[in-house]
């Protein structure tokens, strides 16, 4: 599988061993224009200025956006799989039903986006900032979320299987029927969350030996502060 840096390095030998000079890529997207529909596979727009896009149902297979500034624009149902986001800012995106397969978000910035019924499946969130971002109906399933930062974010009815919530932080957070079967809550924040009818794996007990719970709506409704800070005892679990 190409990724961004094998090919930038067969550009490398093209220029050092044939004395070839390629013209420098140059982004196809302009900040504020309306690409809807478009197919823009592949872009090459890292650290680029994109505030207001329009990218709704644009294909984005494996563009690079590292660092691109994406504020306000609006990807609906556009599929940006395998692409590169890393550090990108999509503070007060719209990514409603938008596919992300396998995309790398790594240490983004995704605060109040709208993210309603998106498709994460296998994507990177790794210290990512995400400050009420709303995933309601969202498939995260084996998402990397270790050490993200979704405080107030909303999660009813995510599917949040095999998820790595790893030292998250999910203070304030509303995962009302959210599935956590398989998911990895060590270390995680749940201050002040609501998992009212949450579902979690039976087996999924080693995978909470350091979570935290603080004034935290339990799956049944109970509040953790009744349980020793705790919701153990009071989670749905299910095989």
């Amino acid at each position: 599988m190409y990724t961004k840096w094998s090919l930038s390095a067969a550009i490398l030998f093209v220029v050092t061993v044939c004395g070839f000079e390629p013209e420098a890529l140059t982004c196809p997207i302009k900040a504020g224009k309306d690409y809807t529909g478009e197919d823009l596979s592949g872009a090459a727009c890292d650290d680029e200025k994109l505030d207001g896009t329009i990218l709704v149902e644009t294909r984005l297979e494996a563009a690079q956006f590292d660092g691109a500034d994406l504020t306000g624009s609006d990807l609906s149902a556009s599929y940006v799989g395998y692409a590169y986001l890393e550090e990108a800012d999509l503070t007060g995106s719209i990514l409603v039903g938008a596919d992300f397969a396998a995309t790398d978000l790594a240490r983004s910035t995704l605060i109040e986006a709208n993210a309603t019924s998106a498709h994460f499946r296998g994507a990177d969130w790794t210290a990512a900032t995400a400050h009420d971002i709303v995933l309601a109906g969202a498939n995260l399933f084996g998402v990397n979320m270790s050490s993200a930062d979704l405080t107030g974010a909303d999660l009813t009815d995510a599917l949040l299987i095999a998820a790595d919530f790893g030292r998250a932080n999910l203070t304030d957070a509303v995962l009302h029927r959210a599935s956590l079967q398989g998911a990895n809550l060590n270390g995680t924040d749940f201050t002040n969350a609501d998992l009212t009818g949450a579902f979690l794996g039976a087996d999924s007990a080693p995978k909470r030996a350091s979570t935290k719970w603080s004034n935290t709506t339990c799956p049944d409704g109970t509040n953790s502060d009744e349980h020793q800070n705790t919701c153990e005892g009071h989670l749905d679990l299910i095989p």
